[in-house]
């Protein structure tokens, strides 16, 4: 595992490694020969900063499910996966 990132700063996440890969790659390399040559544990400080979570009063949005916009959160106990 490289990092963990909240699911809301996946595409910012993509964005960062495409474009390190296309500035970096040698021609004609695939991005999995690039990852193969320079190892997946380099993209660490390139998503260090991406791995927090801001606290809710700061960014609400963090705190919805993905499709969820305009939906209040609420915390709430709901069946569990092991329980079905």
């Amino acid at each position: 595992m490289v990092a963990r990132i909240p699911a809301r700063r996946t595409p910012e996440a993509v964005e960062r490694i495409l474009q390190r890969y296309l500035k970096e790659r040698q021609n004609g390399e695939s991005f999995q020969a690039y990852l193969d040559r320079v190892g997946a544990a380099s993209f660490r400080p390139l998503l260090e900063d991406l791995q927090s979570i801001p606290p809710y009063e700061e960014a609400p949005e963090f705190y919805q499910d993905l499709g969820a916009d305009g939906q209040a959160f609420r915390v709430q106990l709901g069946r569990g996966e092991c329980a079905v």
